[in-house]
């Protein structure tokens, strides 16, 4: 007899991302029941937050709704473009918004998103790949535990780009001082983004779905800032707002490092330069790239499955390094590659 699991909030759906990534895990997906715990939460206080929300705001909403789409189309289609969605797919995966009085606490409602989530993943997909998308899902942007370890690794991130910066030294200390009022509870921090890791190594698009999130978040926090609210909180988080801000803020005209991992066909191979290999890639959103590979450190067997895959035509998973600039896109190199299953 099959043994139910019914999840009721976020740390037992992060218990059970653990045991796939583990591999401990081997229930089915019938077994399962996601229950209605995952919720987007955010409080925004000021005169122009009472009981309504700004077009801002709302964009950061869409982009969020924009993100759960393009995770589906993910797990359903191969592809991060949502020109695949049917209307009556994207009707299903629409997320309920809910506006209170006083402040503006908008409330979105996740939970009945997993039920269309477990219908459209790929038939010959694993089970314990299609539960682990599932809860990325539903964890990365309705729980508390996802947005603290985003907003954690982000201002690792803006802490090492502020001190590498062309700023003064008071300048840099202001900006930091700010940074540093950020209090988030991350004794689990660095164990989230091994999971998260696990699970991205195990399967590819779980490294897809987990990139899609984190921007989803980001856009989420630059459209609360720049609606310039009084206060803010997410899931529950108390974010100062000059934190935020320097939280999301970009050095202009400054290269920004970036991934670009996922599927890829390797279309050309230049290797006129035998100390320099230049290797022209193909995206399955249609995107070419001319990457080269990290250095001499780099295992050979990564380059014979490039090779290979030239010669068989064949995709690979490709983990990528690149620099970004607006849409501009340099310093693209491979630092591993992966056959897919």
């Amino acid at each position: 007899m099959s043994n139910q699991i019914t999840l009721t909030n976020e740390e037992e759906a992060f218990g059970l991302l653990e045991q796939i990534a583990n591999g401990s895990f081997n229930g089915n997906l019938s077994e399962i029941d996601f229950g209605n715990w995952s919720k987007l939460t955010i409080r925004l206080t000021g005169e122009k937050f009472n009981s309504s929300i700004t077009p801002t705001v709302m964009k950061g909403l869409i982009d969020v709704q924009n993100g759960i789409y393009k995770s589906y189309c993910i797990m359903r289609y191969g592809t991060e473009s949502t020109r695949q969605l049917t209307d009556e797919e994207r009707k299903k995966l629409e997320i309920l918004v809910i506006v209170t009085k006083g402040s503006a606490l908008i409330e979105a409602f996740l939970g009945p998103v997993a039920e269309e989530l477990a219908k459209g993943v790929f038939d010959n997909m694993p089970v314990e790949a299609k539960i682990a998308l599932i809860l990325l899902v539903l964890f990365g942007f309705g729980t508390y535990k996802a947005i603290s370890t985003y907003m954690a690794n982000k201002k690792e991130i803006r802490l090492k780009e502020i001190e590498e910066s062309n700023k003064t030294e008071v300048e840099k200390e202001q900006l930091k001082a700010e940074l540093e009022r950020l209090k988030l509870v991350t004794d689990s921090h660095d164990k989230n983004l091994e999971t998260l890791a696990k699970l991205a190594q195990k399967y590819p698009d779980a490294h897809k779905v987990t990139q899609t999130i984190q921007d989803s978040q980001e856009s989420l926090i630059r459209a609360v800032v720049a609606a310039e609210p009084e206060s803010i909180e997410i899931q529950g988080v108390d974010i100062p707002v000059q934190a935020a801000e320097v939280l999301v803020a970009t050095t202009r005209h400054q290269w920004l490092e970036t991934r670009l991992d996922g599927d890829f066909r390797i279309l050309q191979i230049d290797s006129s330069n035998a100390a320099n290999l230049k290797i022209k890639i193909l995206g399955v959103n249609g995107t070419e790239h001319t990457a080269t590979l990290q250095d001499e450190t780099m295992e050979r067997r990564h380059v014979d499955l490039i090779s290979k895959a030239l010669l068989d035509r064949a995709k690979l998973f490709l983990s990528i390094n690149a620099k970004k600039l607006g849409e501009n896109i340099k310093d693209i190199t491979i630092i591993s590659a992966k056959t897919i299953e």
